[in-house]
This record gives structure tokens, C-alpha cells and sequence, in this order.
């Protein structure tokens, strides 16, 4: 049986790639890329709510200050949103451009609240420095995990920018990728994209008529 699947995916996967899926190939990589990303915010926001909630612990008799709630909910979205994002590749299949477009636009916006939760975080730590309600550390280690989430999320921003950009540049015909690609894509990731991940019960893709050749 294995050998049977092995051929399947070899015989089946040669021939040439539609645009669209030439197309796919990008948006799954850059899925990839940001389930990844998110995975290394999340041990951010973790280790910043554990440092700061075991600071605020340690000094609850001198600083009566929630430093570590914004944390909090920078790590549950980033929680919400990893599992967003691998259950869209691991049961759903390759995205489809319209698919790719709508999870461009919510992880834009995503972006945008985790910048906004790191600023809330920062000011918090200069209002407790200044103020000087708190023990030192704990505006210090506010500020340092609010100006981290903020670089994290920034780069998002940047990155969802520029795909919404190409996901706008793939509806014109004449942007499509070239045949030669086809040479560079493995056989496997081939057949992913047409069938999907052995978890996904998709296995016919709905293409995109504007994308095809």
C-alpha cells in the first residue's frame, strides 16, 4: 500500500501546476513561516506573563499595578491564533486566493491588536517608573516585554503588508509565476497541494478562474 501511495504521488504530481497552485505553493510557505513566527511569540508572551506575575507576587505589598494582564492577553490570542493557523493547514488543505486573502486581512489586524496590547504594556512600565509606585524591576521587565510584543508585531505588520500586496498581484494574469517553477517544487508538496495533508478531508480544490491559465 505504501508503495502504491508513493507511486501515486510521483505519477500524479509531474505534470504542471496551474497558476493557482503555483500561487499556492507562496501563500502555504508563508502560512508556515508565520505558524512558526507565532509560535516563538507565544513563548514570549508566556515568559513575559510568568516574569512579570511572579514580580508583581513577589512585590504585592509594594505594587498594587496588573503589569502582567496585558501579557496575558498577548499570550491567549497568540494561543487563539496558532491554532487558527495549523488547523487551516493541517485539515483545510493549501488556501485557496480567496481563502489566502481573508486569513491576509485578519492577521493584519491581529497584528495591529498585539502591537497595541505591547504599547499598553510599555506605557504601564514608564507610568511605574516614573511614578516609582513599583519596585524597579517591575517597570523595567513591563517595559522590556512591551517593546518586544511591539517589534514582534511589527515585523507582522510588515509581513502581512507586503502579502496582501501579492495577494492583490495574483489576480492579474499577466503576474502568474512561470512554468520553470514547477521544476523546483518536491513532488510531495505537489501533491499537498492538490490533495491536501493526510489529516485534510479536502481533496479537490475549488481553483480561482481569474488564475487560470
Amino acid at each position: 500500500m505504501g508503495e502504491n501511495v508513493a507511486q501515486g504521488i510521483s505519477l500524479g504530481d509531474t505534470s504542471r501546476l496551474t497558476a493557482e497552485e503555483r500561487w499556492g505553493v507562496l501563500w502555504t510557505s508563508i502560512m508556515a513561516y508565520y505558524s512558526f513566527d507565532s509560535i516563538l511569540a507565544i513563548l514570549l508572551s508566556f515568559v513575559g506573563m510568568i516574569a512579570l506575575a511572579v514580580s508583581s507576587a513577589v512585590n504585592k505589598n509594594q505594587c498594587e499595578s496588573p503589569l502582567w494582564i496585558p501579557a496575558l492577553l498577548a499570550f491567549l490570542t497568540r494561543i487563539t491564533d496558532v491554532c487558527i493557523g495549523s488547523c487551516a493547514l493541517c485539515y483545510s488543505g493549501p488556501p485557496t486566493h480567496e481563502v489566502f486573502g481573508k486569513y491576509v486581512k485578519r492577521n493584519f489586524w491581529l497584528a495591529v491588536f498585539q502591537t497595541l496590547i505591547g504599547s499598553v504594556q510599555l506605557v504601564m512600565g514608564v507610568i511605574v517608573l516614573i511614578q516609582d509606585e513599583c519596585p524597579f524591576i517591575n517597570g523595567i521587565l513591563a517595559c522590556i516585554f512591551g517593546g518586544l510584543f511591539i517589534c514582534e508585531s511589527g515585523v507582522e505588520i510588515i509581513i502581512w503588508t507586503v502579502s496582501y500586496y501579492l495577494w492583490k498581484m495574483a489576480q492579474d494574469p499577466e503576474n502568474n509565476p512561470p512554468e520553470w517553477v514547477d521544476d523546483w517544487i518536491p513532488d510531495v508538496f505537489k501533491h499537498y497541494l492538490r490533495n491536501g495533508s493526510p489529516l485534510s478531508k479536502k481533496t479537490n480544490r475549488k481553483p480561482v478562474a481569474a488564475l487560470e491559465p
